[in-house]
């Protein structure tokens, strides 16, 4: 493995929590699927069935018509039942069975040139699976192919009960996802491919190093979150600042999920569209946390029914500490990376911070939890009550672009919004929610970050041009 770019000595490692995906993974069909219009970036496509239509599955169903966005596919054979805004239900007759093909997949694909790849890539809905997406000439994303520099796939598993990289590529995903790998870098000829593994998964690393290809790269860079996140992800990689409020993609940068190699192997030469998404169902309310390969559309009330244990639990989608609660009608997208059950733990635990803390996760050394090995529990509660801030620094140690959130809530809570917060560098935060994490006085600190940064564009003391123009990100470790 090469050395790392840039070390990141920042950050917070969630290490031996109850409820972490086992590495196993089951199949989940359901008779019933609601495929979203939307899925990866740009707008909503436009559906090309109607009810009542019988389709296969594989067949685009939905596509999107001189807009950023990416064709929709049937994840099922079935019978449309209702077309929506939002969805399109399809009523499952079979499961499994055979697939429409991508046009132009081929077994020998290396005899293709970059834009028959691209092309495939884009049909298959490969170029749909990331926030960002991967630019192709048919508007996928915000970029077009010519403005790519550099691509970053990330297996990076920093966040609380993220999908094991040993489930997502194990048996012949494996070899499918290095294929992958040369299938991007033969897409994008002259951008390299870097693959940022972190430390603690060096195998995988070693053997992308020996059967990657010149182009492609391990970089081994370090599991503490934030790390998979762009902003630090991207400075570690290039060695360079990240500038705030542009996505990496605006610098040429594409930034995809080590999943999106093994569909982009699928689709160039097995003619499979993105139709089934392997996910993480775990958390502490999950009886048997594994990982599930689910079809998209697939609804998250019926993968979890009869999955969890307890009667108050709280869904969360892809990221205990970034995403959002699961909605009544939340599905499986094709960019699904997991679904997460806490139990909801509806009273406050009044002189928390006083109890020994066996099972608790602190930032400190306060809790028996550091030297006891024992499976620390997480749940909705923030563990006692709010208390005033002591300035013991933790929230500034662990933050990843080095700001003082401790210092910064006080101007926001005291509503005193004006230059002096560009100054002290709130425009840096990446909004990663760690320092309300880490904090023992259960301040919301990330919440006081929002708002701060809201009111400064909305009070007019700047504008995005300006930021976009003069101000990068300064104090990342090198």
């Amino acid at each position: 493995m090469s050395k790392p770019h840039k070390a990141f000595r920042r950050g917070y490692r969630f290490r031996r929590f109850a409820g972490e995906p086992a590495p196993t993974c089951s199949r989940v069909d359901g008779e019933r699927l609601l495929v979203p219009l939307l899925q990866g970036p740009g707008n909503p496509s436009t559906p090309k069935v109607t009810k009542g239509s019988t389709v296969t599955r594989g067949d685009i169903i939905a596509v999107a018509d001189g807009e950023i966005g990416n064709p929709i596919h049937a994840p099922a054979t079935g019978t449309v039942e209702s077309v929506g805004k939002r969805h399109i239900a399809v009523a499952v007759t079979e499961v499994g069975g055979a697939i429409s093909p991508i046009d132009g997949a081929s077994a020998e694909w290396e005899n293709l040139d970059p834009a028959a790849i691209r092309k495939i890539l884009y049909l298959s809905g490969t170029a749909g699976v990331d926030p960002e997406g991967i630019p192709t000439e048919y508007e996928s994303s915000r970029i077009g192919p010519s403005e790519v520099e550099r691509i970053v796939v990330r297996v990076v598993p920093d966040d609380l009960f993220n999908p094991a990289p040993e489930c997502i590529l194990e048996g012949d995903r494996f070899a499918k996802f290095l294929t992958g790998l040369r299938i991007l870098s033969s897409a994008f000829p002259d951008c390299p491919v870097t693959v940022a593994v972190a430390g603690s998964r060096r195998s995988i690393a070693d053997r992308i190093r020996a059967s990657g290809g010149e182009q492609i790269e391990a970089v081994a860079v370090s599991d503490r979150y934030p790390q998979s996140s762009d902003p630090v992800l991207v400075a570690a990689i290039t060695g360079a600042p990240y500038p705030y409020g542009l996505a990496a993609i605006h610098l040429g940068i594409v930034t995809l999920d080590y999943q999106t190699a093994i569909h982009a192997a699928e689709a160039v030469i097995e003619g499979t569209p993105v139709i089934v998404r392997r996910i993480a169902l775990a958390g502490p309310s999950v009886a048997a946390p594994e990982h599930f390969d689910v079809p998209i559309g697939t609804p998250v009330s019926s993968l979890i029914a009869g999955r969890t244990t307890g009667e108050s639990i709280r869904v969360i989608m892809d990221s205990v500490m970034l995403g959002a609660s699961a909605a009544e009608n939340e599905v499986v997208t094709r960019g699904t990376r997991g679904v997460y059950c806490l139990p909801e733990a509806e009273r406050i635990e009044s002189f928390a911070f006083a109890g020994p803390g066996f099972r608790k996760d602190s930032y400190s050394n306060t809790f028996l939890a550091k030297l006891f090995p024992l499976d620390k529990e997480a749940n909705t509660n923030l563990h006692g009550e709010r208390r005033a801030c002591i300035n013991c620094s933790f929230c500034s140690d662990a933050c990843p672009v080095a700001i003082m959130p401790n210092v910064l809530h006080r101007y926001v809570e005291r509503d005193m919004v004006s230059e002096t917060l560009p100054r002290l560098g709130i425009l840096r935060c990446i909004d990663c929610n760690l320092c309300t994490y880490v904090c023992p006085s259960k301040i919301p600190l990330a919440d006081f970050m929002m708002q701060g940064k809201r009111k400064l564009f909305a009070e007019g003391f700047v504008t995005e041009e300006e930021v976009h123009k003069n101000f990068t990100l300064k104090g990342l470790d090198r």
